[in-house]
C-alpha cells in the first residue's frame, strides 16, 4: 500500500474478529505484495452479488427480496 495502511488493516481485522455482540461474520482479503495499488479480489458485479447474498441472509422473515435479482 502506498500509504502503509497494512498494519492498521491488520489491527482493524483483529478488532473485528474479537467482536461477539454481534459476532463479526465478515472477511478480510489481502493481495500479495506484488499486486498493484488498488488491486481488488472481486469485480464490482461480484461484490454486488456478495452484498445481495448477505442482505438476503439477514432480511427479516417474510421480506420480499425477489426484485433484487436481475440475472
Amino acid at each position: 500500500d502506498d500509504y502503509y495502511f497494512n498494519l492498521s488493516v491488520l489491527k482493524f481485522q483483529e478488532v473485528l474478529e474479537g467482536l461477539d455482540d454481534p459476532e463479526y461474520g465478515g472477511s478480510v482479503t489481502y493481495g500479495s505484495p506484488l499486486k498493484i495499488h488498488g488491486w481488488r479480489p472481486l469485480n464490482n458485479a461480484q461484490r454486488v452479488r456478495m452484498i445481495v447474498e448477505q442482505l438476503e441472509k439477514n432480511a427479516p422473515d417474510g421480506f420480499d427480496t425477489s426484485s433484487w435479482h436481475h440475472d
